[in-house]
């Protein structure tokens, strides 16, 4: 039977912004960016700018030049698709343990939308087969030179079956995405574009490491948690969750049961007191890390940051509860940074939030100014 400890709501909250890297003092100590994907298992990367912006937050002094030199040039991390079905950052070292978790569970659940495109598993397969001998000359190709080259080839495909095409093929751990060329990205071979070796793992050591890594990165949550983040089968994922128990406390606040890493609580950090404020991307993983997201999200703010279908606005963190949401206006030389927060929440906030909006002026080479 798991020990069971009470915690209050803001010393869950503390301990989830500790697992995020989002304290100070967890800030320092990552040392580049592949180790804060591996620590945080990933950052949704549907759009590359917030992708950015959720590192940007978690690492100090982090710039748009050491992102692109980490991703192109060493090479020490990917974007591909992954958790959920939808496009990820990940750290090269876990790309081969997480792809075998979740690409062919999210081939599985678009076969209908295969069938719809006329994609069967024929056409598929010719296409690889064509394919892969261009790509393997280590010639990046943006998704447009796919469709032109396999016309030639006499594979035509129609509307969206090209992104399902080349999407698949990362899922099934073939390609991910190479350097952007002129605003494209481009794609290219795994075996090609990372150097990383995949180490053999049974699928049952698999579901126990990711239970782990994803208590680490969100914990206190629960299994329900997981299972929204991640996108498996509740039964798979339940059998990983269990076998990692031992390794487990129970936090029991009101109604709720969670579960928390042994190793993360320590006495005191869960109750520092000293406030923190962030500006969080869109599609930032402390917003789509948890199923249940009444701890961190105040009902005044929901409806602003979770806007539907699917479509999610930067959010405003201080001391781990989204209070509101933020927007960013570009213009030639500088940026303006919009609140959109009750003014008596933010107000008191107002010194810490000028420090975070000249910290994404730096990261991104602009003078920038707050808007209250």
């Amino acid at each position: 039977m798991l020990r069971t400890i009470e915690l209050s709501e803001q010393e869950i909250r503390r301990l989830r912004l500790r697992a995020q890297h989002l304290l100070r003092d967890t800030k320092s100590g990552i040392p580049n960016i592949a180790q804060l994907l591996q620590t945080i298992c990933g950052v949704q990367a549907q759009y590359s700018s917030d992708a950015a912006l959720a590192l940007r937050v978690r690492m100090n002094n982090l710039t748009s030049t050491d992102l692109k030199q980490t991703l192109i040039d060493e090479r020490t991390i990917v974007r591909t698709w992954c958790m959920r079905g939808t496009l990820q950052l990940l750290a090269a070292e876990d790309f081969h343990f997480l792809i075998d978790l979740h690409g062919v569970a999210f081939i599985q659940k678009s076969k209908r939308r295969y069938e719809e495109l006329e994609l069967n598993e024929k056409l598929y397969r010719k296409s690889i087969d064509k394919l892969y001998p261009v790509l393997a000359q280590n010639e990046p190709l943006i998704r447009e030179e796919v469709i032109d080259f396999l016309m030639t080839q006499g594979i035509e495909l129609k509307g969206q079956a090209s992104y399902h095409l080349l999407r698949r093929a990362a899922l099934e751990g073939l390609i991910c995405f190479g350097p952007d060329r002129d605003g494209e990205p481009t794609y290219v071979l795994v075996e090609n574009w990372l150097s990383v070796v995949p180490k053999p793992i049974s699928k049952d050591e698999a579901f126990a490491k990711l239970a782990r890594r994803y208590l680490e990165a969100y914990g206190p949550a629960s299994l329900a948690d997981l299972a929204n983040w991640s996108g498996l089968p509740m039964k798979s994922l339940r059998l990983g969750w269990e076998s990692i128990s031992h390794e487990m406390i129970e936090v029991k606040i009101a109604d709720k049961r969670l579960s928390v890493l042994e190793k993360q609580v320590h006495a005191n950090e869960s109750k520092i007191v000293d406030s923190t404020v962030h500006l969080v991307p869109a599609y930032d993983t402390y917003l789509l890390g948890y199923q249940d997201r009444e701890l961190i999200l105040s009902a005044d703010a929901a409806k602003d940051v979770y806007r539907g279908g699917g479509l999610l606005r930067p959010a405003i963190v201080i001391d781990g509860y989204i209070v509101g949401s933020w927007e960013m206006k570009k213009y030639q030389r500088r940026i303006e940074v919009n609140i959109n927060a009750s003014r008596e929440i933010v107000e008191p906030f107002q010194n810490e939030m000028n420090i975070e909006v000249q910290k994404i002026g730096n990261f991104l080479s602009m003078d920038a100014e707050l808007i209250l």
